[in-house]
C-alpha cells in the first residue's frame, strides 16, 4: 500500500466531517501510521475532531495528489498521500467535497 506500513504495524482510520451549520461541506477518510506521529498528535486525533492536517502540521509534510475526480453537479473527490519532510509516507486521505456553499446569515 502507499503508506509502506511494515508487517504488523498499526494503521488507524479516522473520518472527519466538516460542516457549516447543518450543511455538510466535506468528509475526509484518513488512514495513517500512528508510529509516525508524536504521542500528543495521536492523543488529539483520538480525542478531538481537529482536522488531521492541523494536528500533523509540525511534521512539515507535503501533500501529493494521487487522483482527483469530479462528478457532474454532485461533488469532487480527491485522494492524497502525505509525506514527512524526510520523504516517509504516513497518511493516505480521501476527501469528498460537496458542491454546496455555506452562506452567512444576518441576524
Amino acid at each position: 500500500m502507499a503508506l509502506k506500513a511494515q508487517p504488523g504495524e498499526v494503521v488507524r482510520y479516522r473520518r472527519v466531517t466538516l460542516a457549516c451549520g447543518a450543511t455538510v461541506l466535506s468528509q475526509a477518510d484518513n488512514w495513517y501510521r500512528p508510529s509516525s506521529l508524536t504521542a500528543e498528535m495521536n492523543r488529539r486525533l483520538e480525542t478531538t475532531d481537529t482536522p488531521f492536517g492541523i494536528v500533523a502540521r509540525p511534521l512539515a509534510f507535503t501533500r501529493h495528489t494521487v487522483f482527483s475526480q469530479t462528478s457532474p453537479g454532485r461533488k469532487c473527490r480527491i485522494a492524497a498521500l502525505l509525506v514527512t519532510a524526510r520523504g516517509a509516507p504516513f497518511s493516505f486521505v480521501v476527501e469528498d467535497y460537496r458542491r454546496v456553499l455555506c452562506s452567512a446569515r444576518s441576524p
